[in-house]
């Protein structure tokens, strides 16, 4: 049986990107983490399948490795018992992961992804319909190749969703 409701993917919340900011680098969605709470909590009010994906360094000098302070995920986002936590090592999280067995085993047909960055989060793969959340204030959807009718239909259903 198909799941009837879509799975949240949070990805990549960690102090990392507190860090960076701190250094000087801008940063273009300060309420991103507060908006990523808000989804998960509407996801959890819901019982909906929620997937944490965090990233792991894998190079010397990243602040992503485990022993740094910027692999820690903010506590706004931090998963609740239950909630799968899968770590990555490169830039998708399907890729040298069980997401995609999780998700089939599921059988999950759209999935909602939240992250700090606008760039993370609009990452598509394997044929799952993605919508990719702007964590800006609005909370307006972004799905892949749509039209504009598209788009406001998804962000409705997912607002509705979240009340």
């Amino acid at each position: 049986m198909i799941s009837p409701l879509p799975a949240l993917v949070v990805v990549d919340v960690q102090r990392a990107f507190d860090e960076w900011e701190a250094a000087g680098k801008r940063r273009n969605n300060p309420d991103a983490v507060a908006r990523i709470a808000d989804l998960l909590a509407a996801f959890r009010k819901r019982g909906a399948p929620i997937f944490h994906i965090r990233h792991e360094g894998t190079k010397p000098n990243s602040t992503f490795l485990p022993q740094n302070s910027g692999y820690t995920v903010k506590g706004e986002a931090r998963e609740a018992p239950g909630e799968a936590v899968i770590v990555k090592r490169v830039n998708s999280a399907f890729i040298g992961t069980d997401l995609e067995t999780r998700l089939r085993a599921g059988n999950i047909t759209t999935l909602v992804t939240a992250a700090p960055s606008p760039i993370i989060a609009s990452r598509r793969r394997r044929g799952w319909p993605a919508i990719s959340v702007s964590t800006r204030a609005s909370c307006a959807m972004r799905p892949g190749p749509s039209t504009g009718s598209d788009q406001m239909a998804t962000s409705i259903r997912l607002k509705r969703f979240m009340r």
